[in-house]
């Protein structure tokens, strides 16, 4: 097993400790909270014993905890701040897709 592995699964695996700590937390039963969130209750039995679910199951499992804006915010991009100006830069989205013709023409002068 490769490292990525190891830390995916042991990352995976902590995600599920902290959802069903909050959900003990709340005094819930595993029914209370699938029947709260939608999501099948040996979905997230097996979710809580291995870490194994589906992306959409985890963010209705999260938002019913009232624990999505905190990880919301993970996925924000950093603004930074200038300090001389005290301007704020914010990161340039990437683009794909097919350079403009102008760029093209600027890399075949050089």
């Amino acid at each position: 097993m490769s490292i990525a592995q190891t830390v995916a699964g042991s990352t995976k695996q902590q995600l599920a400790d902290r959802v069903k700590h909050a959900r003990l937390e709340r005094k819930w039963s595993r029914p209370v909270l699938a029947q709260r969130s939608g999501v099948n209750q040996y979905t997230l039995k097996r979710f809580e014993r291995s870490g194994d679910i589906c992306l959409n199951d985890f963010i209705a499992l999260v938002h019913t905890l009232d624990a999505l804006p905190p990880l919301t915010s993970l996925l924000k991009p950093r603004i930074s701040i200038d300090m001389d100006s005290w301007s704020v830069h914010l990161p340039s989205m990437p683009q794909r897709g097919r350079r403009s013709q102008q760029k093209d023409l600027e890399l075949v002068a050089e």
